[in-house]
């Protein structure tokens, strides 16, 4: 039943003894009974100026908290006059929390304390629109204990705060003591904050706390992912500063430091695939007149992420600074940090990488990025095709590293004493000789970086410009790069990427030197270009290398030095001032190579071979044998020109009909042997000798167009023939040629006509179309394509690769134009008639019988010396038998020129009836 009574022991003075219980309904907690009890005595005078209230020994009990009040209240209309005292008297929290858990929060039902909590609150003065009255206020939690029962979890608590403000309005606060245990983890501290209201409150602190991970696992929530942790962190931290050194971190009279020391520490995540261990750790922060100053070392830090991602760093020192400076007219943080390492180990993927001797520095300024919309880089239409997107360059980051990107710029340089690469994938022995590169928001300068991987080398300097965007969006990658090798063995290169293996196993700390998996064996190892597959040039890189190298191993032959400049841009690769020398013989190129769509695959060849043999200019460039299979009868030293251009597939195979360009061959003091199909007809056209033709020089041209080879005439020479020589290859190995002999052991000239197929082919005789030794000329039209095309693929990336391949195309239309006009042999054919052709076949049968018996007669001389050498023989019956050989062979070949004489007539008759 509820109690109330009221009674007054003297004038304005009135006893209160009330018990109650209230029923409280709330809409979201239901209803619930709050206890109410008080006791004491209360003042109340009331005059016309004020009411005068006054409380002596009143004590309440609300909802189980104790409750006491002292003091006097002088209420007036402007003005309130107070000196009071408020007292909550060792609150007993396990209490409320047993009542009114279910209620408020169901979660403390698992918990039990014995704590109790005290606070007072004084005030003492006038309240009024111009003051306040002083007040004080302290919270006192005795060393207490608190059990979480479902995990067994015992926590410690003492706190000791009190504040109070002036009536000016000056707000201290003292934290006297305030400590807390948990499993694993001990926290003390104390501190005062001066003036906390004001413009420049002072703070004064001093904390100490340690912990142990493997305890503190029982208290870390199961969502934080965190699976496993062990090791032992001590914090030490004392500070006194005003705000203004914290915000302008101008710490001039201000006494900042902090220390944090474990031994070995170590934490696994989702599942054990992520781990970092860090063994005898040291960090420690102090204060310095423009920021703060940081020092980190570790003897050791492990990190990895599964087997694809493994990190360790060995006795690395770390420094750095903290501070802030204007930007933009707002003060912004900005943190300078170097470190030096005396080994690092990293695992990405089936890729180890080492660097010994590390030293490495930036600098970084927190900006406030300007909004700016979007404007995304105009790109061709071949390049919005997906077909070869794959191929493109991609190391952009996740957005939450994105942003930090975005808002904090970088500055600072790295330099390694050396290093290494090893993998599986790629057995070659691989270490950096050199590594010295600085950067900042906008590129990254090499000075040197310096690798040798297996027999190669090389050295290179430049700089990388567009890096941030593309950490941050795929964006464009500008590479201006000078390189410097003294060999580069690709043959071991791209020898050792075929043979690699896949590599997913963890790599221990007793592994991380091994290379066991390395092989030496690759150097002389020889790479048919058949097997690589197709390269498609990436469309988000603009690349331009000017490199020189000693020596380059790649296929067959040997080569160096080599000079050359590349360039890569929107999906096309140009080579240019390219030269290289060779033990066969010395090379000039300009190219392009451009990987738009898997449908336009194209390339343009600007190519001087010089001082070559046939054989060795055809190893080199296989298809010269089919554009011109002639080539391999000759001996000698050549130079070939070959400018180009045409369509590729997928497949890396010319698409013939779009194979445009010109073919120029010189070469002085050849020969021709009796080899391939143009080495037996000059056999036969020299009427039969076996041995080889010397030629004075040669000087061919050719154009390549419309699916056919067209040979332009030109001129071989030798001490008793000369030939005017022009015909077409066409690609389904069909052929039609022309030979004008113009001079010959025979008094006449007469023309041969050549045609079929490679493997089969037939001649007849005509007349010499070339007989006056005129030759139409097209040296000046094919100096022009040569040197328009060599124009076009230097300017490839202004004039564009369709332009150069219609230019090629258009000039070589022309050209061809041009001989059909001109050229003898294209504007039909002028066989000879019956009489001529029996006048040529008497001559030539004349002068091969002649030319045969010479040779018999010198092959019987031969036998008879070498038969006088090696026996007594008769002399007189020998060479009587030589002499009857001699007639009757003599005789023999005049009866079967008789015979064929006759069979002409025959037929000639025979065609006449």
């Amino acid at each position: 039943m509820p109690e109330f009574s009221v009674t007054q022991p003297g004038i304005n003075q009135f006893d209160i003894l009330m018990k109650s219980e209230a029923m409280l309904r709330m809409e979201e907690l239901g209803k619930f009974i709050l206890p109410i009890d008080l006791s004491g005595r209360v003042g109340i005078d009331k005059r016309k100026e004020y009411v005068d209230l006054d409380a002596d020994g009143l004590k309440a009990s609300l909802a189980y908290m104790p409750l006491s009040l002292d003091g006097h209240v002088r209420v007036a209309s402007d003005s309130t006059e107070m000196k009071a005292a408020l007292r909550l008297e060792e609150c007993p929290l396990d209490t409320i929390r047993y009542k009114y858990a279910k209620e408020f929060m169901p979660q403390l039902a698992d918990f039990s304390t014995d704590a109790r909590i005290s606070a007072d609150f004084e005030a003492d003065g006038v309240l009024s629109a111009h003051s306040i009255p002083s007040l004080e206020a302290c919270l006192r939690v005795p060393h207490s204990y608190t059990v979480y029962h479902p995990e067994d979890i015992t926590a410690e608590l003492t706190v000791d705060v009190d504040a109070e403000m002036s009536p000016d309005k000056v707000l201290n606060a003292d934290i006297h003591e305030f400590c807390m245990v948990l499993p694993g983890i001990d926290v003390d501290l104390d501190g005062e904050g001066i003036d906390l209201l004001g413009k420049d409150p002072c703070y004064s602190i001093s904390a100490d706390a340690a912990a142990d991970l493997r305890k503190l696992m029982k208290i870390i929530p199961a969502n934080l992912g965190i699976t496993r942790a062990s090791g032992d962190v001590r914090l030490k931290l004392s500070a006194h500063t005003h705000k203004s050194e914290l915000v302008n971190y101008k710490f001039n009279e201000a006494d900042i430091s902090g220390s944090l020391r474990s031994r070995n520490l170590a934490v696994s995540m989702n599942s054990d695939s992520l781990n970092t261990v860090l063994f005898n750790s040291a960090i420690d922060v102090r204060s310095g007149k423009t920021g703060f100053d940081l020092k980190v070392d570790f003897d050791s830090l492990y990190f990895n992420n599964g087997v694809e991602l493994i990190t360790r760093i060995r006795n690395i020192r770390n420094e750095g600074h903290l501070s802030k400076t204007v930007l933009g007219g707002k003060l912004l943080p900005k943190l300078s940090f170097s470190s030096r390492s005396e080994r690092m180990f990293f695992k990405y993927g089936a890729g180890r990488y080492g660097l010994r001797g590390a030293d490495f520095a930036v600098s970084t300024q927190k900006i406030v990025p300007k909004e700016e919309a979007h404007k995304p880089r105009r790109m061709p239409a071949f390049l919005q095709e997906k077909d070869f997107e794959s191929a493109d360059v991609d190391i952009s980051l996740d957005s939450s590293l994105v942003k930090y990107l975005r808002n904090w710029p970088t500055e600072g340089h790295i330099k390694a004493a050396g290093g290494y690469y090893s993998s599986p994938g790629f057995p070659l022995r691989t270490r950096l000789t050199a590594l010295d590169a600085s950067m900042n928001d906008k590129e990254i300068m090499l000075e040197a970086l310096g690798v040798r991987a297996g027999t190669s080398d090389i050295t290179v300097c430049g700089y990388v410009r567009g890096l941030k965007k593309a950490l941050m969006s795929k964006d464009m990658i500008n590479v201006y790069l000078l390189a410097d090798s003294r060999r580069i063995n690709a043959n071991e290169f791209l020898s050792a990427m075929m043979v690699g293996e896949k590599d997913y196993g963890d790599v221990s700390v007793s592994q991380e030197l091994d290379e066991s998996f390395v092989t030496d064996t690759l150097a002389d190892a020889r790479v048919n270009v058949k097997d690589l597959p197709i390269f498609i040039v990436p469309g988000n890189v603009d690349l331009t290398l000017k490199m020189s190298a000693d020596q380059i191993d790649f296929s067959e032959p040997r080569m160096g030095p080599l000079s050359s400049g590349v360039r890569i841009k929107d999906r096309t690769m140009q080579l240019t001032s390219t030269e290289l020398s060779t033990d066969i013989g010395d090379i000039k190129l300009d190219a392009f190579y451009s990987t738009r769509t898997k449908k336009d695959i194209s390339a343009g060849v600007n190519l001087s071979l010089k001082g070559m043999r046939a054989k060795e200019i055809i190893s080199l460039i296989p298809s010269v044998d089919t554009l011109m299979p002639a080539l391999k009868a000759f001996e000698g030293k050549l130079g070939l020109d070959v400018s180009a251009t045409t369509q590729i597939d997928t497949n890396k195979n010319v698409i013939i009909p779009t194979l445009d360009g010109v073919m120029r061959v010189r070469g002085e003091d050849l020969r021709i042997y009796d080899q391939g199909m143009f080495g037996k007809f000059a056999s036969r056209l020299i009427f039969g000798r076996k041995d080889a033709l010397d030629i004075d020089n040669l000087s061919a041209d050719a154009i390549i167009h419309d699916s056919k080879v067209e040979v332009f005439p030109f001129m071989l020479s030798s001490d008793r023939f000369r030939f005017a020589l022009r015909g077409t290859q066409n690609f389904d190995k069909s052929m039609y040629y022309h030979v004008s002999v113009l001079k010959s052991p025979l008094l006449i000239k007469f023309g041969v006509n050549l045609y079929g197929t490679t493997d089969n082919w037939h001649f007849t005789l005509g007349r010499a179309k070339y007989r006056d030794g005129r030759l139409p000329s097209y040296a000046r039209q094919l100096d022009t394509v040569q040197i328009n095309l060599s124009k076009s693929i230097r300017d490839i990336f202004r004039r564009g690769v369709n332009a150069a391949m219609r230019h090629n195309v258009s000039a070589l239309s022309d050209i061809e134009q041009r001989s059909s006009l001109i050229d003898p042999v294209q504007r039909g054919d002028d066989e000879l008639d019956e009489m001529e052709m029996d006048e040529y076949a008497d001559m030539i049968d004349n002068f091969v019988y002649e030319q045969e018996f010479e040779d018999q007669s010198q092959a019987i001389e031969k036998e008879v010396n070498e038969a006088l050498a090696e026996s007594s023989v008769n002399i007189d019956d020998f060479y009587r038998q030589y002499e009857d050989s001699i007639y009757d062979r003599r005789m023999q070949r005049k009866m079967e020129r008789a015979r064929r004489k006759d069979a002409r007539k025959a037929s000639r008759l025979g065609g006449a009836l």
